[in-house]
């Protein structure tokens, strides 16, 4: 069992874009909206090698929805997405990027590819102190979050990385010691 996330060549499943919503909108039919509208439709999965494996139903999942007759959605490893480009880039027309490298999105914008996480998405979602920080700009309802722990007061307490994703970096802190 080969463990790589393959690809696949199979029609699209519109039941596959009602899975995948946030905070009420429906990002899997934001997507699918977007890539039906284009008229060539030559798309990119990208992850990096170890997250690839960890999400390999994702991006399987991916790969079988969104490859039709007239869209093509490739597998790609982060580390090779600048060679590829070089040679394609005027032929790909949206990348699903699922790294965290919110300026790799940014010269994909720059190129003109639709990025799925756009980069100011990408940087927040992957730094909880400047989403905390966006958040409490927009008056929007969120945990006090705080960079150094030295003076809480109040326990238990969480404690989880600025970068950490996936459920990992995450401590429970239940006294001052």
């Amino acid at each position: 069992d080969n463990d790589e996330p393959s690809i696949c060549e199979v029609n699209s499943n519109p039941q596959f874009a009602s899975t995948l919503s946030f905070t009420g909108v429906n990002l899997g039919e934001y997507i699918a909206d977007y890539i039906m509208s284009l008229t060539i439709k030559r798309g990119l999965i990208v992850y990096d090698f170890k997250d690839a494996l960890r999400n390999k139903w994702f991006v399987n999942k991916c790969l079988e929805q969104l490859n039709t007759k007239s869209t093509a959605l490739s597998f790609i490893h982060e580390a090779q997405l600048d060679e590829y480009l070089e040679n394609n880039s005027d032929t790909t027309d949206f990348v699903i990027y699922r790294g965290r490298n919110h300026e790799l999105v940014k010269s994909l914008e720059t190129k003109g590819i639709k990025v799925f996480n756009n980069s100011l998405t990408n940087k927040l979602a992957n730094d909880k102190y400047q989403t905390y920080e966006f958040l409490l700009d927009h008056d929007l309802p969120c945990v006090k979050t705080r960079l150094d722990f030295s003076n809480i007061n109040h326990f238990p307490a969480i404690m989880k990385s600025v970068s950490g994703h996936g459920g990992e970096e995450v401590y429970l802190i239940e006294d001052k010691d």
